[in-house]
């Protein structure tokens, strides 16, 4: 493990360094997976995680101090970036699910309409194999001609068929706050969740013991005969 932990550092800083930037990571290990992540993003220290006999999960926080206004002209901030390996024995099978969510807004005389944007790698460099892109849904809680209030969140399910790891480089919050006016905050209960389906593989000589007990099988029914009836 200590090999795939390692694999799992190398391949996440080769892929999020950039000449202006340093960033400094992260590796836990639980029973099923390994999860290294960035801690120079929103999220920070890893906050949950979760495991029972067909998923695991994990997750981050948003901090109580992240505000998202019309300072730029579309603040991006970077939420989370990790790969997270399936350890020796395992196997994510291809069921993966992102949730960002519980984040408020207030809008008065302006509007606000953040989007998510982070590519996914499957088992190795190269090309993506996928995105995290689209609007955050909107729930309004309270609104008058002068103001409104409310959350947004996002959820999304993919399937990538059975696979080995999984790169997430970088899930990026575009806040889309044109004008004075609106802002998008964290009371501390916003959160970023993943959780992927994961199983037990056998091992080369679970196999092996399969493949031997198959041919004792075999051999005894060859040697009985077929079977005759009185």
């Amino acid at each position: 493990m200590k090999i795939r932990a390692s694999a799992a550092l190398l391949f996440s800083l080769a892929l999020s360094s950039t000449p202006n930037a340093v960033a400094a990571w992260q590796t836990v290990s639980f029973e099923k997976f390994t999860l290294a992540y960035s801690d120079v993003a929103l999220g920070n220290d890893l906050d949950f995680t979760f495991s029972d006999e067909d998923h695991i999960e994990f997750g981050w926080n948003i901090p109580p101090d992240f505000v998202a206004d019309n300072s730029g002209s579309n603040q991006e901030f970077g939420l989370v970036s990790f790969s997270v390996f399936a350890n020796e024995g395992f196997r994510f099978t291809g069921e993966v699910s992102v949730f960002v969510g519980n984040l408020p807004f207030v809008e008065a005389g302006a509007w606000t309409s953040p989007t998510l944007s982070g590519e996914v790698l499957i088992d190795g460099l190269g090309a993506p194999s996928g995105m995290i892109v689209g609007s955050m849904n909107k729930t309004i809680t309270y609104a008058t001609d002068a103001l409104r209030t409310g959350y947004y969140s996002y959820a999304a399910n993919f399937d990538h068929g059975s696979f080995s790891y999984l790169s997430l480089m970088p899930l990026n919050l575009h806040a889309g706050i044109p004008d004075p006016g609106a802002i998008i905050f964290s009371t501390g209960q916003a959160e970023v969740r993943f959780s992927l389906a994961v199983a037990p593989v056998p091992e080369p000589s679970t196999y092996a013991m399969f493949m031997i007990g198959l041919g004792v099988l075999s051999l005894l029914s060859a040697r009985r005969g077929p079977r005759q009836d009185i």
